[in-house]
Formats: C-alpha cells, sequence, structure tokens
C-alpha cells in the first residue's frame, strides 16, 4: 500500500516536534527509530547551501539512531531554475550539471533511480522552511514535507512554491514512464494550505534563459540570501555555535 505525503506548517520553537509529526503523517511508525540521517547534495540555491542545519539537528533530536529505515533530507527548492525535483535528483545522486542534463533528457535521470515499489528506499524529509527566490530574495514558507514517494514529493514541493508539477518536463516524464504511486491531485496528510489543494490556481513553469543580447542589460544589484535574517537563520547560528536551541517539546495543542 503506498504511503502519503505529509506537509505539516513549523516555526523554530516546534521543529523537532514538527519533524516528528510529518512523519508519523506519511506513515512512519513514532517508535521506529532511524540507522542514518543523511543531506542530499546542494544542488540549488538554498540560503543554507543546501539542507538546513537547523532541519538536521532537529531530525537528529526526533529520530533517534537505531535499526530502522534511513532518513534523507532534502532541501526545498532544490533548483527551482531547473523545476522543483530535489527527491529525485537526491536519490539519482545528481549534482547541478547533471541535473541541469537530465531536465534536458529526463529518462537518463529516472534509469538511475529505484524501482517506485521498492521497499528498501528511505523515508524523505523536505525542509522548505526558507528558500532563496529566483530574484535572491529569501522567502520563508514555513513547512517540512516527509513521505517515501520522490516524485508525490516533488510535486508537492512545486505545488507549495505555486508552479504547476504537470508543466515540469522531469516530473512529467517520471509520471508517463509510471513513477507515480500517489494520485496527482491527492490533498497531502497534515497542515495543508489552499494553494496545495487540488484545483488551487497554479503558475506554469518555464525554465529560465539567457538571450544573446541580455548579458549587455544593466542588472539591478541582488541581495545576498544568506545574508538576510530571519528566525531561522538565527536558530542555525546558535546551533553552529554549539548553543542549545531553546525548542518547545510539549504536546501539541
Amino acid at each position: 500500500m503506498p504511503t502519503p505525503v505529509a506537509l505539516v506548517a513549523t516555526r523554530p520553537e516546534t521543529l523537532p516536534r514538527d519533524v516528528a509529526r510529518v512523519l508519523a503523517l506519511a506513515g512512519r511508525d513514532e517508535a521506529e527509530g532511524c540507522r542514518s540521517i543523511t543531506a542530499a547534495r546542494a544542488v540549488g540555491p538554498h540560503p543554507a547551501g543546501g539542507v538546513p542545519n537547523w532541519t538536521l539537528a532537529a531530525l537528529a533530536a526526533a529520530c533517534p539512531p537505531s535499526a530502522g529505515r534511513p532518513l534523507l533530507a532534502v532541501a526545498g527548492a532544490l533548483h527551482p531554475g531547473l523545476g522543483a525535483c530535489g527527491c529525485l535528483a537526491a536519490l539519482a545522486g545528481l549534482g547541478g550539471a547533471e541535473l541541469a542534463a537530465a531536465a534536458r533528457a529526463p529518462r537518463a535521470l529516472l534509469e538511475r533511480l529505484a524501482p517506485p515499489d521498492d521497499d528498501d528506499g528511505p523515508w524523505l524529509l523536505v525542509d522548505l522552511t526558507v528558500a532563496a527566490a529566483p530574484d535572491g530574495r529569501t522567502v520563508m514558507y514555513n513547512r517540512v514535507l516527509a513521505g517515501r514517494d520522490p516524485l508525490a514529493l516533488d510535486a508537492l514541493t512545486a505545488r507549495c512554491l505555486g508552479w504547476d508539477p504537470e508543466s515540469m518536463p522531469l516530473l512529467r516524464a517520471a509520471r508517463e514512464a509510471g513513477g507515480r504511486r500517489e494520485p496527482a491531485d491527492r490533498t497531502p496528510a497534515g497542515d495543508a494550505d489552499d494553494h496545495v489543494r487540488a484545483g488551487a490556481p497554479l503558475r506554469p513553469w518555464r525554465p529560465a534563459r539567457d538571450l544573446p543580447w541580455s548579458r549587455f542589460v544593466p542588472k539591478p544589484r541582488r541581495s545576498h540570501a544568506g545574508a538576510v535574517r530571519t528566525p531561522w537563520h538565527a536558530l542555525g547560528d546558535d546551533i553552529a555555535a554549539g548553543r542549545e536551541p531553546v525548542w518547545e517539546v510539549g504536546a501539541d495543542v
């Protein structure tokens, strides 16, 4: 039986609790530990350079080590310039150049992935707490996603960012190849906002193209996303400095 995908609203003070909750909503046994926690390769313009340290710290706090299914953390919007395909890219072990090639020839990537009904696949946690917009701005999404279906999670990530997943070549090719285990219009478990529900208006995704004459056009200076201060970055600074995060661990109201 396919596992659902889940989405939970979060904030810095409740992140470990929310991570445990989103994994449970996705079908993971709360008593199950994990034998390893790894982070996907940094491919895109995430403000923290890939999966942020606050997500990895929350996973370690929420999932004690034991002989359970491994966990793979993936940065949301891993490469918005190529489409929201972070989970597919992470499981295939792709870097930026390889992902660009896969976006042009998606079936080559699909051949590198394990079969969609592989029972040995990891749990996937998608960090969508804060991400860099194409213009360099930092946008706080305050969401974490979880599941075991990489295609369904990538499609949900695209919908969270306002993009139509059916307009993305990689996701469309995976669906046509029979890689989807969840219905395209299924509402995720958890705290689904209106913009990720079935029938929500979505923008068609188009790859960015550099026209030959565009290099002569003055471009506005873009702010460095990593320098922007948000509560998430403050939490990341505390973790990097070895300070114990102030996390609320009580039961949800």
